[in-house]
């Protein structure tokens, strides 16, 4: 009985003390990183990397807290969601994903595009994102069903630029996309029409 109490303290010490040490082991990256988003209170931060993973990171502790696994080549950009609840995430894999944070679980594979991504954006109120990289149209999806709304015509030039940029107005009311032939064109969120070029 006492050989096998001892032998149960044992493995407990042992599982105890690996469970501590995963915990304080910094994996880190094991590539460059290539794009980085504070959380909302700004006590967090996300990075993006070659390596195809996304990590969650507390700035008081430098500790790393979480990896977001599911891409299958580097990650381009990071946009959170007005609430803080969510990440969004864009790639080489030609795919941009919703990350649920607190539990670090893939809610959706947004796979609309037929080139790399290299934008991704949360409208204001949290409805709707968008989506964009090589491919000639950028893609407004609704999150209520996760489907395309709009698709809106870009101009990336992939032997010269990096696809295009994308970012809503603060009162949501517009989309602008940064080409790669050096316009932003303003787009109504609600019609899709182009309301200005800048060039």
């Amino acid at each position: 009985m006492k050989s096998t109490l001892f032998s149960i303290l044992i493995l407990y010490a042992f599982s105890v003390q690996a469970q501590q040490l995963e915990t304080v082991v910094q994996r880190g990256h094991n590539a460059a990183i290539k794009a980085v988003v504070f959380s909302n209170d700004g006590k967090y931060l996300f990075t993006g990397s070659r390596d195809k993973t996304i990590k969650l990171w507390e700035i008081s502790t430098g500790r790393e807290l979480r990896s977001f696994y599911g891409h299958e080549s580097t990650i381009n950009d990071l946009a959170l969601s007005p609430d803080g609840k969510h990440l969004l995430s864009s790639s080489a894999d030609k795919t941009a994903k919703l990350w649920d944070i607190r539990t670090g679980k893939l809610i959706k594979t947004f796979a609309g595009h037929d080139e790399i991504l290299t934008s991704v954006a949360f409208h204001p109120n949290g409805t709707a994102i968008i989506t964009a990289g090589y491919d000639n149209e950028a893609i407004l999806w609704d999150i209520s069903t996760l489907k395309p709304k709009i698709r809106l015509k870009v101009n990336p030039d992939k032997g010269l630029g990096y696809g295009v940029n994308t970012s809503f107005s603060p009162d949501g009311k517009y989309i602008v996309i940064g080409n790669d032939n050096r316009t932003a064109n303003i787009f109504d969120f609600e019609t899709g029409d182009l309301q200005k070029e800048i060039k």
